[in-house]
């Protein structure tokens, strides 16, 4: 089934935290070459790295990821190195890659727990793991992961993260053909959304409740929350999370006989 990849593809970003996001690569590159210390070369790289990713150019965004690891372990940063491998799984995952993803996921988890000193880092880790195994349709080792990623981002008190897990897990049950364990989850990842979630998030909460109600049948409330997507979308600049809006919008007018509207959203996807 097609929605098996689109599903997860909203959520694989999960495994990168981007405070810096907004920053233009060309900003970054100008401050990185006037960087001496190794701590703030890796970091720059690593962030150059993330606005890659976020542009959908994954080769670019791991040579930048590997740039950064190489200077981490020279230095002997543990915390930036699990960082890196964290970072650099989210981009195998991404292009297809699952043995090397899992090895660089398990490789995070293993040196974060080492570290455990962050709560927020080591659920992280533990959901792009969730992540890989859900690619690979290992259910039962996805829906481990994600509630050890839970588990983590109620020590952290991360509101985010619990809000991307819950969309994660939520997912996973519907792939795996429990529907109201699907609905139920990713309904209660609203709980999560605050008044200061970016628009980003309110976007994805909005796509993840459509695609739910939508590939379980019930297009009415699956289009109430495309429509909200739709009112997001001038705010939205990530290609990952328009294109998915696309993909959904084409698949719910298939859902609906409408051959023409199919085709147009399918060709802006596409």
């Amino acid at each position: 089934m097609a929605a098996k990849s689109k599903l997860v593809v909203l959520f694989l970003l999960v495994a990168i935290s981007l405070p810096f996001y907004a920053q233009t690569i060309s900003e970054l590159q100008s401050k990185l070459k006037n960087a001496t210390d190794s701590l703030d070369l890796s970091q720059l790289n690593e962030k150059i790295g993330h606005e890659y990713f976020f542009q959908g150019e994954f080769i670019k965004a791991l040579a930048y990821f590997t740039k950064s690891l190489k200077i981490a372990e020279a230095m002997q940063h543990e915390y930036n190195v699990a960082s890196c491998y964290n970072n650099i799984s989210a981009v195998y995952m991404e292009t297809g890659k699952y043995k090397e993803a899992e090895e660089f996921a398990k490789k995070a988890i293993q040196l974060y727990l080492k570290l455990n000193d962050d709560n927020k880092a080591i659920a992280n880790a533990y959901s792009t793991l969730a992540n890989v195994y859900y690619m690979e349709v290992k259910d039962s080792l996805a829906e481990f992961n994600y509630k050890k990623s839970i588990e983590y981002n109620h020590l952290a008190n991360d509101s985010g993260g619990l809000l991307r897990t819950y969309k994660n897990i939520g997912a996973l049950y519907f792939e795996m053909g429990d529907t109201l364990q699907g609905i139920n989850y990713t309904e209660k990842s609203t709980n999560f959304l605050t008044l200061q979630n970016k628009p980003l998030d309110w976007f994805s909460t909005y796509l993840s409740l459509g695609e739910v109600y939508t590939y379980s049948g019930n297009l009415t409330k699956g289009k109430q929350y495309i429509d909200s997507c739709s009112a997001l979308l001038p705010k939205i600049n990530a290609f990952h999370k328009i294109d998915d809006y696309y993909y959904l919008l084409h698949y719910y007018y298939v859902k609906m006989g409408n051959v023409q509207l199919a085709l147009e959203n399918y060709k802006l996807y596409s």
